[in-house]
């Protein structure tokens, strides 16, 4: 059981390394790509450095705040009862991520639609709310699969 999964996730794998760029994905290069080459031109470089260093700030305010939201034993301790019901360690892994997953998509639709019922005037809570989210997500995934979100060369 544990070598079909996990042949099943290569498999899994190597179709999405195949696969190329989407339709979105190449609709959002078409369209963002000028605007990119735009606001580089337009903007002096120096601003183009202030900006991205307030966006990292940001992010990693964001990120350590997020890491404060949940607890990395209850995660562990899922992703353990998983493994001892399965007894495979990605099988387990992948459950406990799906679970996050899951419900982050519940998180996302509430807030989306709380900000959104606001109006253009939600639109400054919506957006940090959502890379919360997102943040949150990414860190108990990683949590589930035994990365240390507490180190930053693991995220």
């Amino acid at each position: 059981m544990e070598k079909e999964y996990q042949n099943q996730a290569r498999q899994e794998i190597a179709k999405w390394e195949s696969t190329g760029p989407g339709f979105l994905s190449q609709v959002g290069d078409f369209v963002l790509t000028p605007a990119r080459k735009a606001a580089e031109a337009l903007i002096p470089k120096g601003a183009q450095d202030v900006i991205e260093k307030t966006i990292h700030g940001f992010l990693a305010g964001l990120r350590s705040g997020t890491s404060a939201t949940f607890s990395r034993d209850e995660v562990r301790n899922r992703v353990k009862g998983h493994l001892e019901k399965c007894g495979d360690e990605l099988q387990a892994s992948d459950t406990a991520a799906k679970h996050y997953w899951n419900w982050h998509l519940g998180y996302a639709a509430a807030e989306g639609g709380a900000t959104g019922a606001a109006g253009i005037l939600g639109l400054p809570a919506d957006i940090p709310a959502l890379f919360g989210l997102c943040l949150r997500l990414i860190q108990e995934m990683a949590t589930c699969y035994g990365y240390d979100v507490e180190q930053e060369e693991e995220l």
